[in-house]
């Protein structure tokens, strides 16, 4: 039977060990802007002290930085899926970037209509590292430029030669009949 003396100091003890989870979850998740403390799972490690487990980490740092990638792709919705780690960090999947420079090329170019561009089939990425039309993409631009340009003249994107410059960029012409 335990004595009284050393309920207590169990008490005491579970009650600090209780007081010193509460403070690292509190403190892990006041570093989160996704997470409540309630969500901090914290162990303990060795030495007897409490930290958030690593699975904790695996799961909130991508919640996160997707949380902060959001604000910066306003037409998607960036969830942890969506990043991926890096040496520095995180940084947004290529498919997301895609994703947001097909929608600002639909914005940029009213011959797209919104959703019209396949992030795959019509954006390509550039040798800078940014991404661009493809060539059939820029073919439907270029024809329309150019047919605004020729009235009376109905120019399609069949009807213009795409080229490919050494830089990346294309060039388009139009050689039909007048």
């Amino acid at each position: 039977m335990l004595g009284s003396d050393t309920l207590r100091n169990q008490t005491a003890q579970s009650e600090q060990a209780w007081e010193a989870q509460r403070e690292v979850r509190q403190q892990t998740a006041d570093r989160f802007e996704t997470q409540s403390p309630e969500e901090v799972d914290v162990r303990r490690q060795p030495g007897g002290r409490f930290a958030a487990s690593d699975d904790f980490f695996r799961r909130a740092e991508p919640e996160e930085a997707a949380f902060q990638f959001d604000p910066e792709f306003p037409r998607q919705d960036i969830t942890p899926d969506d990043v991926q780690r890096t040496d520095d960090g995180f940084r947004p999947r290529e498919s997301v970037e895609r994703q947001a420079a097909a929608f600002e090329f639909e914005s940029q170019f009213d011959v797209f209509g919104t959703g019209e561009l396949d992030p795959d089939e019509d954006v390509r990425e550039t040798p800078d590292g940014g991404f661009g039309l493809g060539r059939d993409a820029t073919a439907v631009v270029g024809a329309a430029q150019i047919d605004d340009q020729l009235p009376g003249i109905d120019v399609g994107p069949d009807d213009v030669d795409v080229e490919e410059r050494s830089d990346g960029t294309f060039d388009v012409a139009f050689e039909g009949r007048w």
